[in-house]
C-alpha cells in the first residue's frame, strides 16, 4: 500500500486584478484543457504540480507537495516547478481543513466562496518565476 499523499492545492485566477470574474474564466479553462507533460522530475517535498482527473484533464488548479510523494510519478503527475525560497512556510500553513472545501464551489465562487467558510485558510498571495 502507498504511503498517503500529502499536498496543499490551489487554483490561479487567470486575471488576478478581476477575482470577480473567476468563475467565468475557470469555466473557460476546464473546457481547454491542458496536455500532459511527460514526468521528468520527481513529486519531492516543494515541487510544484498540476492536478488532473486523469490524462490531459489538467486546467487550473496545481498543488505542492508537502512530502515525498514520489508515487504520483507513475501515475503522470510532471512537476513543473520548484519552491526555491521561503519553503519554510510550507510546514507552517494551516491544514485542518484538509478536503472539506468543495472544488466546484471554489471554481465558481472563489474566494467569496472560501473566505466565507473557511476563515483560517492560507492563501498564497504572491508568487514570481524565477
Amino acid at each position: 500500500m502507498s504511503p498517503p499523499v500529502k499536498i496543499v492545492s490551489f487554483f490561479f485566477s487567470v486575471d488576478w486584478r478581476s477575482l470577480s470574474l473567476l468563475g467565468q474564466q475557470s469555466k473557460l479553462w476546464r473546457e481547454k484543457p491542458i496536455r500532459d507533460d511527460p514526468v521528468k522530475g520527481s513529486n519531492k517535498k516543494g515541487t510544484i504540480t498540476f492536478a488532473s482527473a486523469g490524462p490531459n484533464t489538467r486546467t487550473t488548479q496545481l498543488f505542492i507537495n508537502l512530502g515525498d510523494n514520489s508515487q504520483l510519478d507513475k501515475m503522470g503527475f510532471s512537476p513543473l516547478g520548484q519552491c526555491v525560497a521561503g519553503c519554510h512556510v510550507l510546514d507552517q500553513l494551516y491544514m485542518e481543513y484538509a478536503e472539506m472545501p468543495k472544488q466546484g464551489e471554489i471554481q465558481s465562487e472563489g474566494n467569496k466562496y472560501l473566505k466565507g467558510h473557511f476563515e483560517k485558510l492560507d492563501y498564497i498571495t504572491s508568487a514570481k518565476l524565477v
